[in-house]
């Protein structure tokens, strides 16, 4: 009888297999001749392939998970080799959506554009394979709920925002400590004051009870974030527990945490400085306070983004099939993309600190926008559909309202109508633009406008150089597509002529605003005409905390060139004067007696009102340059100015504007300007119990 030849014996050990096999042994001349005996065919064993060797993976269509962590969830796909075709597929619905939405929202109709935006985004993430859970099995349970009570309770409290901003939302209703009493008073710890890499933490303490509430919704829909990645990190894997990859340690399961909230932070902080399809048309929250928010929540990504990296390093970097070595797949995740995005949000956090904000606008500007999409997209590629279920819907609503912005800007026509030089670093414009008051933006007082200013190419050797233009933008970029952000000091209803005024800032000549003024200089030299320099203006955007209409002593709290929206507000109040009854004060600070002149059109308004009128506004300003200015300031002044030398005691000031109006009304106290003087006028005017708007006007 034939010996049975020997087998070859193998081991598997993680992902490598070897086997040793016997000798070869040459056949014996009987082994050689056919044998008449019928032996059963026995197919060969199915070969396993290595986990280097490819396998094809196929495209399902309505998948429903009966194992793994999304047991219990139902995929509409489940994408194989085919995924490339889902990124047209995916760009035309969500762009469409928006093309539409911004169609939408010139019609005025801002809240349907939204919707269907919202809508466009569901479906396109249902396509990607996102799970749609419906088990209480289903490890994803937890988060999906989560998101779903988000998003339930910010619809809620917008709808709550918007129908009782007239009724119990007003001063003296019920529910009027959620937006006006503040959490604290600002500190005056100098540590409190100063901006720490990307804001002070005065801004923590200045906190209304309704941002309050809303960031403890915000945390706790983190910390679910959290709990759910790292509580399934630890199981076991098995049948119902577990993901794909197991994370090995826990260590490695924080970090898998901590790029959960990284990401949700991320999705947040791209959502809030939106102008025209979030925070103002959800809550009424203007451009100007998302930013606060944008900048806070900015904060948090970076920190728990540098904590997911560290967690991964100390916990390990490669597991399974994810190596340094291993070639770029999007079914799985990628090592290297990730070093590329944490590079871009690196660089974009240093390019966002105070230095570059204030003294390079362009540079911080163009930058934060390259290195928010190189990281985007290298952290889709890092992290795939985990990240993409995140970044792509808000990049959604970023482009819808990049469109809306860039129409307003570019697609109506503009005008510079009149300019004045008030001295050699403050000029004066007056811009109009076509189809402004409209549905779509309105005026209140208190708005800014984004600003460009561009003159012929014969003279851009002088004026508005395209070597000005931002190092991180396109070669010689025209300068129409340099827009700032400017407030609008006043506005005339008979000839929609927007009032602007622009000091310069940084070095003499070398930044914006220096070359805003140099333009100026040569319209009024005859080197240009009026009609030559060419302006496109976005906006007008931006509202006020507390409305003056709502209080009966509105208390102008300002601080040099912070006099501006200042300006509006005292212009609309001389406007409505025989329809209100409110008193107006002024307490402005400053060292310029040419900045007293710029405003004096309207103390000579004031001057120039019946005597009755007349006494209901008040006009202190304190100049802090010695006697000698002050005795320039009090000849350039109106005869209803009162001119005080030194900075102003803003305790007794507004304890006696508190003290003017009686028991059961209410002082509004506005303030803008340095961050020493607000925080001294803000402690004051809540211990006086005054309402108080503080402009955040930084960018």
């Amino acid at each position: 009888p034939r010996t049975s030849p020997a087998r070859s014996t193998c081991t598997e050990s993680d992902t490598r297999v070897s086997c040793s096999c016997p000798p070869i042994v040459a056949p014996t001349q009987s082994e050689l001749l056919p044998s008449t005996k019928a032996f059963p065919t026995v197919a060969p064993p199915p070969q396993e392939s290595s986990p280097q060797s490819s396998r094809m993976v196929s495209t399902e269509a309505w998948v429903d998970r009966d194992s793994g962590p999304a047991k219990g969830c139902v995929s509409l796909v489940r994408w194989g080799d085919e995924w490339p075709v889902l990124i047209p597929v995916y760009l035309t619905i969500v762009f469409g959506s928006v093309i539409g939405a911004v169609y939408l929202n010139y019609l005025g109709h801002r809240a349907v554009g939204v919707a269907i935006v919202g809508i466009a985004v569901y479906f396109a993430l249902s396509l990607t394979g996102y799970p749609i859970c419906y088990a209480a099995s289903s490890s994803w349970e937890i988060a999906w709920i989560s998101n779903w009570v988000l998003i339930a309770a910010v619809l809620a409290i917008a709808v709550f925002l918007r129908t009782q901003r007239d009724k119990s939302l007003k001063p003296g209703g019920w529910a009027a400590n959620i937006v006006y009493r503040k959490v604290s008073t600002p500190s005056k710890i100098p540590f409190f004051q100063k901006d720490l890499a990307h804001g002070r933490l005065n801004d923590l303490l200045t906190m209304t009870i309704g941002e309050l509430f809303v960031w403890v919704m915000i945390l706790c829909w983190l910390g679910v974030a959290f709990f759910e990645r790292y509580d399934t990190s630890m199981d076991t894997p098995g049948q119902n527990t577990g993901y794909e990859t197991y994370f090995g340690n826990k260590t490695r399961a924080a970090g898998k945490g901590f790029a959960q909230m990284a990401v949700r932070c991320l999705f947040l902080a791209i959502l809030t400085p939106s102008r025209n399809v979030s925070l103002y048309q959800l809550f009424g929250i203007p451009f100007d306070r998302g930013i606060k928010q944008h900048k806070m929540i900015g904060r948090l990504f970076y920190l728990f983004m540098v904590i997911h990296v560290i967690c991964m390093l100390v916990g390990g970097t490669e597991k399974g099939v994810v190596t340094w070595s291993k070639q770029f797949n999007l079914n799985e995740p990628n090592l290297w993309p990730g070093i590329v995005a944490l590079s871009a949000f690196l660089g974009q956090f240093f390019l966002s600190m105070p230095y570059w904000r204030r003294n390079h606008f362009e540079l911080f500007y163009w930058m934060h926008l390259n290195f928010m999409f190189v990281g985007n997209v290298f952290l889709i590629f890092h992290n795939r559909f985990r990240a993409a279920m995140w970044i792509i819907p808000t990049f959604a609503f970023f482009w819808l309202d990049f469109g809306i912005r860039w129409y307003a800007k570019l697609g109506k026509k503009s005008e510079l109508t009149a300019c004045e030089i008030v001295d050699e670093n403050l000029v004066m414009l007056k811009v109009k633009r076509d189809g402004f008051p409209s549905k779509a933006f309105d005026f209140h007082p208190g708005s800014y406008i984004w600003l460009s200013v561009d003159v012929p190419d014969e003279h851009r050797q002088n004026l508005m150089k395209k070597q000005l233009g931002p190092p991180a933008a396109p070669v010689q970029i025209p300068s129409f597509l340099w827009f700032h952000p400017i407030t609008v000091s006043g506005f005339d209803p008979s000839t929609n002529e927007l009032t602007l005024f622009i000091k310069r800032m940084g070095a003499k000549d070398a930044e914006w605003s220096g070359q805003v003024i140099k333009t100026v200089e040569h319209v009024k030299t005859g080197a240009l005409t009026l009609k030559q320099v060419r302006v496109h203006v976005g906006g007008p955007h931006g509202n006020l905390q507390v409305q003056p209409g709502d209080v009966d002593h509105v208390v102008l709290v300002a601080g040099g060139i912070g006099v501006t929206p200042m300006a509006a507000i005292l212009e609309d109040q001389i406007r409505k004067v025989d329809v209100t009854t409110s008193k107006t004060s002024l307490i402005w600070t400053t060292r310029s007696p040419s900045e007293i002149k710029a405003f004096s059109y309207l103390f000579d308004q004031i001057k120039n009102l019946p005597g009755e009128l007349k006494n209901r506004f008040s006009i202190h300003v304190f100049v802090t340059s010695g006697a000698e200015k002050t005795q320039d300031v009090e000849a350039s002044a109106s005869s209803v100015v009162t001119v005080h030398t030194g900075r102003p005691d803003y305790d007794s000031l507004l304890k006696k504007c508190a003290d003017e109006v009686p028991k059961g009304q209410h002082t509004g106290v506005y303030i803008c300007g340095p961050d020493a003087m607000s925080d001294a006028a803000e402690i004051s005017a809540l211990a006086n119990k005054c309402l108080v708007h503080r402009e955040t006007f930084e960018f």
